[in-house]
């Protein structure tokens, strides 16, 4: 979803006062003296949650809560608080996964297929057991951690995206008609 309009003139409202600062032509000072644009709203997360589950039983509780778990994430405002705390979020769980999965492929690789080595250093056995068994692992725990920290949409689509690229005859985009 694109910003609205306002947004971009409070972008070119803060350029051009930064700008100012400098000897500029006339046409940049008339961008001094518009009058402020409005201020860029900010997005809002709508609850899918009902306000009541006395009349639900509780597999419907169950799967109401989970439709909500795994909804589609608002678009926050770029920059607001929301924004902020949601890239916070999705930079720990990139940190958490990718730290897992080495943590769990690397006592792996040394303890059942008897393969030690860097990737840099050697051997090629290594290096090629280690990308196979760290990407799907990867995935797979990129897809939990996500989904438990509430971003299983954004963290779906990642993976989706990830295995596609590593995989494009899989995921062949259908012909316009």
């Amino acid at each position: 979803a694109r910003q609205k309009s306002g947004c971009a003139d409070q972008r070119m409202f803060r350029a051009a006062r930064l700008l100012s600062r400098l000897p500029a032509p006339p046409r940049a000072r008339t961008l001094l003296s518009a009058p402020r644009p409005p201020a860029c709203p900010r997005a809002r997360h709508v609850s899918a949650r009902p306000l009541s589950t006395q009349n639900m039983g509780p597999n419907e509780k169950l799967l109401q809560w989970w439709r909500w778990w795994i909804a589609q994430e608002p678009v926050y405002a770029r920059y607001s608080r929301e924004w902020w705390v949601d890239t916070a979020i999705k930079f720990t769980v990139f940190g958490i996964t990718g730290s897992a999965a080495m943590f769990l492929v690397r006592p792996l690789l040394g303890t059942y297929l008897g393969l030690h080595g860097t990737m840099l250093d050697g051997p090629w056995s290594y290096r090629l057991a280690s990308l196979l068994l760290v990407t799907p692992t990867y995935s797979l725990i990129l897809l939990v951690v996500g989904t438990l920290c509430g971003k299983h949409h954004f963290f779906r689509a990642t993976v989706l995206r990830m295995w596609a690229r590593l995989l494009p005859f899989l995921f062949k985009k259908k012909p316009l008609p």
